[in-house]
């Protein structure tokens, strides 16, 4: 995921030949029944669960049971239905989203979330901080970060959009079949689509180190999401249902 590169460091008028750290980008092709439905910018690795959550996320799959076969040949992931018939009609929005793999605006189906999940204000951020400290390209800006939070277990995911680290860990959650309830934390600003994207898994909270937007706002206080931004150790901004933060 991170590679070094040759290059020339500047400093108060000196230069040096130094080698850089930077991120990898390669592109994700995403073929469902068929027909290609998808390509993002991406970081390697793990495709199918960026294709996955993606297709989950759009509401085009509900979950794997309707999955016949899932095909990777190295960034290019084939998706086959029981139906192979079955086609997708593209009826996009472009929102504010980045990573390359933009969402629809579903308002009018957004789901409503009523799952209580209390959680104390330290939990959440102790769970922001490790994010940031696991990864620590996403504490930079040079990579988004995100994490599922789970009674037993925390997975995380990183990639050059949050959008995309989400339904990473959306299509992971699929493909293990963890069902117990979770919560996400994540390293950068929050999206309209992110938040839709947590409406559709069900995600009851959702609290970053960044901000969020005034459309992102807007619909977590219509699907019941909690909506947290600006944690930080000293504090955080709970922009909606603040009854879920307790302590």
């Amino acid at each position: 995921m991170v590679i070094a590169v040759p290059a020339l460091r500047e400093r108060r008028g000196s230069r040096e030949a130094v080698t850089a750290e930077v991120v990898e980008e390669v592109p994700l092709v995403l073929t469902f029944n068929g027909r290609q439905i998808m390509s993002a910018m991406t970081v390697p690795g793990r495709p199918a669960d960026l294709a996955l959550g993606y297709l989950f996320s759009e509401q085009i799959i509900e979950g794997m049971d309707e999955v016949e076969s899932v095909m990777v040949e190295g960034q290019a992931v084939k998706v086959l239905t029981h139906d192979p018939f079955r086609v997708v009609v593209s009826r996009r929005v472009v929102v504010s989203g980045c990573g390359g793999a933009a969402a629809r605006i579903r308002e009018q189906h957004l789901p409503v979330i009523a799952t209580a999940m209390p959680l104390s204000a330290e939990t959440i951020r102790t769970r922001v901080n490790d994010l940031l400290v696991a990864v620590p390209l996403a504490a930079t800006g040079d990579l988004y970060a995100a994490a599922l939070v789970m009674p037993d277990a925390v997975w995380s995911a990183e990639d050059h959009g949050l959008q995309n680290a989400v339904n990473r860990l959306i299509g992971r959650r699929l493909q293990e079949g963890a069902e117990a309830d979770a919560w996400v934390a994540a390293s950068g600003r929050i999206t309209a689509e992110i938040v839709m994207t947590c409406a559709v898994a069900g995600f009851p909270v959702l609290a970053s180190f960044g901000r969020a937007t005034a459309l992102a706002i807007d619909l977590a206080e219509k699907a019941g999401i909690t909506l947290i931004g600006e944690v930080t150790g000293a504090g955080m901004i709970v922009y909606t249902h603040p009854e879920r933060v307790v302590g």
